[in-house]
């Protein structure tokens, strides 16, 4: 949490998942871009979380703290940058433990930016670039669940159609709608289209857009947006992210852009996929 809700910074933390299958050692880590060192002895155990927070009794003040691991000391004589900057974490030896740089700017995620959200690293067990936009998303909600999980995951089956409303449960699931209901919004379905953004040289040209609501809990979902020429051959990395906004209800709308401007291609097609993490 970079940017709580009002004027005080003292609602900031950052939480630490060990993802490893070992006890995790955290003696004498220190932060770049805050001030804070783990105490000689404190270690997290596999799975665990921990949460280093900028103002104790700020903290208590705003969090149910039951079962919540919580780094004795904060950093209230620092604070993390509501613009984005560099972090790192830095073992007893000086070498990065992790280092990346977030940023409030699209196509970061927006809403953690003085909106009251959290940003949360997208699926941490599978090792995400965290310097990549994409590996993150806003909180499911305002404030976050710091030391807790905040994703969920699909069971059932993937293919079926209960509501009779033409959407698999897997792709309800992904998109946030509602199961169940075969009177679903508009909203829930992924919608392309032509829309004006700078190409990089001071010139706005048009490009093709894909916009898409998606489950924020939803981290065991993958969604790659993809172009093709020929409707055979589809390319996720002929495109790029442009924005992800909250909605405030467990969702955000994302939306996605071809590279290149429409009138460098003869003829181009876009879609979503949606899948089960491996």
């Amino acid at each position: 949490m970079y940017n709580p809700l009002g004027t005080s910074e003292d609602g900031e933390w950052i939480e630490l998942m060990n993802i490893s299958a070992a006890t995790a050692d955290l003696s004498n880590l220190t932060f770049a871009g805050i001030d804070y060192t783990f105490p000689l002895g404190f270690t997290l155990a596999p799975d665990a979380r921990v949460v280093v927070v900028k103002n104790q009794t700020e903290f208590a003040s705003l969090y149910n703290t039951a079962g919540v691991n919580i780094a004795p000391g904060d950093f209230s004589t620092s604070s993390l940058s509501n613009s984005g900057e560099q972090i790192a974490l830095i073992d007893a030896i000086g070498l990065d433990a992790r280092r990346f740089k977030y940023n409030d700017k699209d196509p970061w995620p927006t809403s953690p930016d003085g909106d009251g959200f959290s940003i949360v690293l997208i699926s941490p067990k599978t090792i995400p670039d965290h310097s990549l936009p994409n590996n993150w998303r806003a909180s499911t909600i305002p404030g976050g669940s710091p030391g807790k999980v905040d994703n969920t995951t699909f069971t059932g089956d993937p293919n079926a159609d209960n509501d009779g409303d033409g959407l698999t449960a897997l792709l309800e699931y992904a998109l946030g709608s509602v199961q169940g209901d075969a009177g679903f919004s508009p909203e829930a379905i992924p919608s392309s289209g032509i829309d004006l953004f700078e190409d990089g040289t001071g010139n706005f040209k048009e490009y093709l857009t894909l916009t898409y609501r998606r489950n924020l809990a939803a981290d065991d979902i993958l969604f790659e947006v993809e172009v093709s020429s020929d409707l055979m051959s589809w390319d996720p990395l002929r495109t790029t992210a442009v924005s992800a906004i909250s909605n405030e209800d467990g969702t955000e709308t994302v939306i996605w852009r071809s590279l290149t401007p429409i009138e460098d291609q003869e003829r181009n097609f876009i879609r979503l996929r949606v899948a089960q993490k491996p």
